[in-house]
Formats: C-alpha cells, structure tokens, sequence
C-alpha cells in the first residue's frame, strides 16, 4: 500500500500501515492491515513534552477452510519507537470487519514537534498482535510495516482444480514493483519458494495475475505471496491455503522413461526417485514406492 498524504492547514498527515497473516493448522487464514492515521496530542501546548495517543483503523479478513465462529483473543499493541501504545481488543467473531479507534495510553513524549508530529515522523512501524484461537497457538506477531510499499493487494486466492492448485490475486496500484514471489509450505512456518511472477513495476489500474502449483500435496498447502521492489526489498503480503483431498496415484502398469514404455513387473520393490514433468514445463522430484 502506498504512503498517502493528506494536506490540512499545510501540515502533512503521514499514514503509516502494516499488513501480516497468521495461518491456522486447520485450514483457515486471519488476515489484518492496520493503519495509524494520524497522531493525537492531548494538548496544544508541548513547550515541556506532552502525551499523545494514535488514532488507528484495521481490516480482518478470514480466508480457507474450517473457519471457526470465534477467536479466544485478539489483541494489537502499537510502538511508536521504543513507546508501547497500550493493546486493544479486536472482535472476536470470525467475520471480516474493519473499524477504527483511538488509543488511551496518554504515552509522555519530551520532545517539543506536537504541531507537526506524525506517525512516520515517531516511527509508529510496529503492531504486536497476541492471538489465540482453534488451530493457533496463543502467541504474539509482529507485524511491520514498510514505508512506500511496492504494491496495494486488493485479493489473493488459492483453489483446488482436480489436481493442481490455481493461485490468483489483484493489486489496485504498483509503484517500483519488480516481482512477486509464490511460496508454499505444509505446516505453515517451513516456506520454500515456488515460483516469480513478473510485476507491472508503476500502475494505477486493477492488474489480475494467475498462475498454478502443479505439484501440491495431499493435505492442506498453504502459500504466501511476497512483493519485491526494484530495489530488491522483499515484503510479505497475504497468506492463504487450499486443501487437497489426494494425490494422483502412481499405481500405473507402465512407467516411461525418456520416452521409453517399462514394465512395473520387472522393477524390484523399493524406494525410486521419480522426476515429474508437468504440460507447463515445471519440474519436480519425487520418492515413490513400489510395493510387489
């Protein structure tokens, strides 16, 4: 998403925002951007320091399967530098939402810069989510945010076509995007990158992309889009998942191999490494077993 600026009385508002996902093992997705839009001093006066609090807004999006009624906590502590901006409960049910609020921590700031004082200008980069619920340990994530990101992500998607796993997604505006990157994982913390896709680098237009995992495996995959700028910084995006009910069966009487048919019944049982080609070119390899 990019910075935005808002001119009122010739003074800058400076928003600063922060995207992260916290996948679940049982299939579902929790997906937040928040946004500190603007600093609240609590007077006019700051010759001696002053208090201040944050005004904030946030998005919770809920993404594939098994997705619960409820979470048990969900909680986002804002820091401004080395300022904690006390936690404030988010909702609970699991239905996207978005909302805003004002923090009430009064944090003490000893500087004199109220007038012009803004959320880049005090370096409000950090929320801390604590969160708890089916299929995710309690625990705190950080979730950072990036001046000038390269991207606005307005979707992203994966499901399930008979075997493979179609990946789609959208973004509003690109600004010095380079790439994407597709990675997938099995549990959800072990990533391995997959595939790049070719970003449009500068747009101000809905750009769609498309592209597939020819090879998933059976279970629930997970997968993580990341954007990487001209510059090489790489920033995560958005989390999703798709479950796979089974693999394609190698249970087959004839294997080829360089183009050349061989009979099953006259291999030896035992672990084989396979190499598997799909029709778009991707290649993999693979351990199968076979049983006599």
């Amino acid at each position: 998403m990019k910075t935005l600026y808002t001119f009122i009385l010739a003074v800058a508002c400076l928003i600063s925002s922060a995207q992260c996902g916290i996948p679940s093992s049982t299939g579902y997705v929790v997906s937040f951007t928040f946004a500190v839009n603007a600093v609240v001093p609590t007077t006019a006066n700051c010759a001696n320091g002053y208090n201040y609090n944050l005004a904030m807004t946030y998005t919770i999006n809920y993404s594939g399967s098994n997705i619960p009624a409820n979470l048990y906590t969900l909680q986002v502590t804002t820091q401004c530098g080395t300022d904690n901006h006390s936690y404030y409960a988010l909702p609970l049910p699991c239905t996207n939402s978005t909302g805003s609020f004002t923090t009430t921590s009064n944090v003490y700031r000893s500087q004199t810069d109220c007038a012009i004082s803004s959320p880049q200008s005090l370096n409000c980069g950090n929320m801390l989510v604590t969160i708890h619920g089916p299929g995710i340990p309690h625990q705190i994530i950080n979730c950072t945010a990036i001046i000038g990101l390269p991207i606005e992500l307005l979707y992203f998607e994966a499901k399930s076509d008979e075997q493979k796993v179609n990946i789609n997604w959208a973004t509003a505006t690109e600004e010095s995007n380079d790439h994407f990157v597709i990675y997938h994982s099995m549990d959800a913390y072990h990533w391995k990158a997959i595939q790049e896709v070719k970003g449009k680098v500068n747009s101000q237009g809905t750009t769609y992309y498309f592209t597939s995992d020819e090879f998933p495996q059976k279970g629930i995959n997970y997968y993580k889009l990341s954007s990487v700028s001209l510059s090489g910084q790489e920033e995560q995006k958005a989390i999703t998942s798709c479950e796979i009910a089974q693999r394609p069966s190698f249970d087959t009487t004839y294997f080829t191999i360089s183009g050349q048919p061989i009979d099953k019944q006259n291999i030896s049982s035992g672990p084989y490494m396979v190499k598997l080609k799909a029709v778009s070119g991707t290649v993999k390899y693979e351990v199968i077993n076979i049983i006599r």
